[in-house]
């Protein structure tokens, strides 16, 4: 019989038989449940890898549905989430813009969407993790708001996902409130006095926060007191609320469209790039001879800086925009003069980024 240490472990000798040497099921517990994740180098596969876009760091980049398998070791990540943005909605009367797909951000020192303080990052240890990007919201008009919600993206397996960002709100038809989502869509022309909801997510409990509310109408015209602006809100950004409707000098109403709420800046893939923008809400154009500043096409609510897509108004050829891809931007709010015209633009996919520091592999 001769005694000797399996897998280096110290303090507990294993007796090797005549037979070769079987271990004990206490070692075998060790040397394959505990021992792979002790002081063994990380490694995991997934997405688009890379050691070099982040100084030091190791990246995984996805924009689509994939997994992020980890065969050894154990590590705390940070990530990013960005859910799909959604619909600016378009009607034969003036719409709201797509709010911004929910931002969520593990980075110490970082935000996350809302205003929030980062989410805390995750150990992942040996397993297969399930990771999918949302898609943008599609147009489809006249419809209610929350058939324009952009889809969520997340990390880990349903239903319990380990983070979930949640898919922006759509933008409101004429006299319709924005949808509520990560961040909530613009209300159209005479809708109800608030935007959409930037809604709460479900993981972690303590961070509540992901976007910010979409912009209204506020249908109240300075000439005209109680006459709507004839314009829809902007959607709700990662990092500010949608801009309400504005009006112009007329007193049939005339405003501008308000601009999408800005989006949040990251480099956690190595390059500074601001992504959940809300589109801006669509507009009427000023009566021919009279237009004096506001109410133009050209006053189409702005895009939201992070990928929001800009309003418009079909008439003049300067249609709404969709949200850019892989930024979870909101789509444009579109004024179309009659049904068979373009209505409204897509909201943008989402994107979602795991990292990292090379140390530990």
């Amino acid at each position: 019989m001769a005694e000797g240490f399996i897998g280096g472990r110290v303090g507990t000798a294993v007796t090797w038989g005549d037979d070769g040497g079987l271990f004990t099921a206490e070692d075998n517990y060790y040397l394959n449940t505990l021992g792979p994740n002790l002081n063994v180098p990380f490694s995991a596969t997934g997405g688009t890898k890379s050691t070099t876009a982040r100084g030091g760091w190791v990246t995984h980049v996805y924009t689509g549905t994939d997994t992020f398998v980890v065969s050894s070791g154990s590590a705390a990540v940070e990530y990013l989430v960005v859910a799909g943005g959604g619909a600016g909605g378009g009607s034969p009367n003036i719409p709201g813009g797509g709010g911004a797909g929910g931002y969520r951000q593990a980075v110490p020192g970082g935000t996350t969407g809302g205003g929030g303080s980062a989410d805390p990052v995750i150990t992942f240890s040996p397993g297969t993790y399930p990771v999918s990007v949302g898609g943008g919201a599609a147009i489809s008009s006249p419809n209610p708001a929350d058939t324009r919600k952009g889809t969520p993206s997340y990390i880990g397996p349903a239903p319990a996902k380990t983070v979930e960002a949640i898919g922006g709100g759509g933008g409101g038809d004429y006299a319709q409130q924005g949808g509520d989502g990560g961040s909530g869509g613009g209300s159209g022309q005479n809708g109800p006095q608030s935007g959409g909801a930037a809604v709460s997510p479900t993981y972690p409990t303590p961070y509540v926060t992901q976007g910010y509310n979409g912009g209204k109408d506020p249908n109240v015209n300075p000439g005209t007191p109680g006459v709507a602006s004839e314009a829809g809100g902007g959607g709700g950004g990662a990092g500010s609320v949608g801009q309400n409707a504005f009006h112009g000098p007329y007193t049939g109403g005339y405003g501008g469209g308000g601009g999408g709420g800005e989006g949040h800046t990251s480099t956690i893939d190595g390059s500074p790039v601001k992504r959940g923008g809300g589109g801006g809400g669509g507009s009427h154009p000023a009566p021919s001879g009279t237009y004096s500043g506001e109410g133009s096409p050209t006053t189409a609510g702005a895009a939201g800086p992070g990928g929001g897509g800009r309003g418009g108004y079909t008439g003049t050829g300067t249609g709404a925009t969709a949200g850019s891809a892989n930024t979870g931007g909101g789509g444009g709010g579109n004024y179309s003069p009659s049904p068979g015209s373009p209505q409204g633009a897509a909201g943008g996919s989402g994107y979602v980024v795991i990292a990292y520091p090379q140390a530990v592999t």
